[in-house]
């Protein structure tokens, strides 16, 4: 066992997450080279100032343009969007890997979907003939009787069925629209061969529980939101897995100063713990989403920051607001921003600043040179400070 400082602690993490010193990720490469390590990227649709899975590149590779990760999805197909940890997006070369999760989520729409079998064999037959389709495109008017939280339309619900089961992929958005295509006509590279898929559901868990210690940094063996999307893990398991990558030397245990229960970090990642790197000083937006915090009890633990997305949250009762991003300076969250972009007049709006922590005199150096790439990354050519206002606030 390793015992480490809360402050190791936060350096490791982000060393590990690529969020302190030089930009390790770069381009293209640098964007499939963060997923691998990360497992996936949690992919949401709301855009009030870039969309989940853009704010979490853009904090960690240089120069980065939404259009890189739309090329990688919907032209290359070297990145793909299936379901992980919720809707993510994942390598396609992992394809094969992730077949447990789609026979698993594709049963629980099989059960609804008994007597329909010759729709779903049209459906099929449709996805054959086109190069991708919408769900409109395809004549079946009835409704759904399930899943009414998702679709209306027994046409969207057989689609959505061969999505999960992975017989489609979406071949690209247009406004959040989904267009659909036949898996094996895109991604032949990744589906040429179940041999080597992993179909064991212990091993796949092993799997996906390293994917998760590397998607986070560092993980608890207790409940944790980092551990969302791996069905039918229980505590026993848990425990179980952590024993088997221990034994596999593929993770190491870490004890860190006032927190009882210990923590587990990857085995090739261990280097990462002897740093010191803030020579380069960086402010970064991290996203609502982003791998970094999603286990946002951990983050309380070590960082001693407090953050809750609070777009689902009743306007009455929200503290902050409904997209408020954690702010990142050097190796500790400072604070919140809250910003919007008005693509009408390609502004770059900024609304409420909260700082909870001490900043030095270089901060608004930093802090003015990323806005001016933050406005860039949106898409912006101004940005608009006239109602932006400053809280300076104790931590909670």
């Amino acid at each position: 066992m390793i015992a480490i400082t809360k402050k190791e602690a936060q350096k490791f993490i982000l060393k590990s997450q690529g969020l302190i010193g030089n930009y390790r990720y770069k381009g293209e490469k640098g964007i499939l080279d963060f997923v691998k390590k990360v497992g996936c990227l949690q992919f949401d649709p709301i855009d009030i100032c870039g969309k989940n899975a853009d704010l979490v590149l853009f904090s960690r590779v240089e120069d980065y343009d939404k259009k890189m990760l739309s090329k990688l999805l919907y032209e290359d197909f070297l990145l793909v969007e299936q379901w992980d940890k919720n809707m993510s997006i994942y390598l396609a070369s992992d394809w094969n890997n992730m077949l447990s999760i789609r026979n698993h989520n594709a049963h629980n729409y099989e059960k609804n979907l008994v007597g329909l079998e010759k729709m779903i064999e049209k459906v099929r037959i449709i996805l054959n003939e086109k190069d991708f389709l919408e769900a409109k495109d395809v004549n079946i008017n009835e409704e759904a009787t399930f899943y009414t939280w998702r679709h209306k339309k027994l046409s969207q619900a057989i689609i959505d069925y061969l999505f999960f089961k992975g017989e489609a992929i979406i071949h690209h958005r247009s406004n959040n629209k989904r267009f659909f295509a036949k898996t094996d006509k895109y991604l032949k590279n990744s589906t040429s061969s179940f041999d080597e898929c992993i179909a064991n559901e212990d091993e796949f868990h092993l799997f996906q529980m390293k994917r998760r210690i590397g998607a986070t940094s560092i993980i608890k063996e207790g409940p944790s939101d980092a551990y969302l999307g791996i069905y039918n893990l229980n505590a026993q398991k848990r425990k179980e897995y952590i024993k088997k990558l221990l034994e596999k030397d593929l993770i190491v245990e870490c004890k860190v100063e006032d927190i009882k229960e210990p923590f587990y970090i990857l085995k090739s990642e261990e280097n990462y713990l002897n740093n010191n790197d803030l020579e380069v000083k960086r402010v970064e937006f991290i996203a609502p989403l982003d791998n970094f915090i999603w286990d946002r009890k951990l983050i309380k633990k070590i960082f001693d920051f407090s953050y809750t997305w609070e777009i689902y949250t009743p306007q009455e009762k929200r503290k902050y607001g409904a997209y408020v991003l954690p702010l990142l300076y050097k190796d500790e969250l400072i604070g919140r921003i809250e910003m919007s972009v008005d693509s009408k007049n390609k502004k770059l709006v900024m609304k409420n600043l909260w700082l909870e922590k001490s900043i030095d005199d270089d901060f608004w150096n930093v802090f003015n040179n990323k806005l001016e790439k933050f406005a860039t990354f949106n898409d912006c050519n101004k940005i608009d400070k006239k109602r932006l206002k400053v809280y300076y606030e104790k931590g909670e």
